[in-house]
């Protein structure tokens, strides 16, 4: 969710109409709508847990281990922070023409390409494979998830 809304505010943040602009906004929403929505969103989720717990400790307390890995987080952040990083180079070196040179599009392509491979095995290891076995002999590759998520992480950095 996290890497959804910083692509949201990365990529929207020269997008959108500006400020006096005569260009609608997406949507056709005022300005600031929809980040507005999404904060808001987040805000009330938090609030429907303390009104559900009446507990602030429970927002904090996991009840059990959400992640197996606790770097894969730090992975994203990396990937997606890299992403942006390598984009706003090559578009410097565009010196504005606001058009990323043809090889770095052919790049993103096969980055695109790899990460829908990468998503169509990982979801035929969880949901065709992994039923059918035993829970010893399922198949968990951390470290598959762990390339899958910066593959598609510093995807969307570099698209923001």
């Amino acid at each position: 969710m996290f890497l959804i809304l910083g692509h949201f505010f990365a990529a929207h943040g020269h997008s959108t109409a500006r400020a006096g602009s005569h260009e609608p906004s997406p949507l056709n929403l005022p300005r600031g709508v929809v980040r507005v929505l999404l904060i808001l969103g987040f805000v009330g989720v938090f609030a429907w847990r303390y009104y559900a717990d009446r507990d602030w400790r429970s927002l904090t307390d996991l009840k059990q281990p959400v992640l197996d890995q606790p770097y894969l987080p730090f992975v994203l952040l990396a990937a997606f922070f890299l992403g942006i990083f390598l984009g706003r180079i090559v578009r410097f070196l565009q010196r504005g023409s606001g058009v990323a040179p043809y090889w770095f599009q052919d790049i993103l392509a096969w980055l695109a390409l790899l990460a829908l491979l990468m998503l169509v095995a990982e979801v035929i290891i969880l949901v065709v494979i992994n039923p059918g076995l035993a829970e010893d002999r399922r198949i968990h590759a951390p470290t598959w998830e762990a390339w899958l998520a910066a593959v598609i992480s510093f995807y969307f950095g570099v698209r923001s």
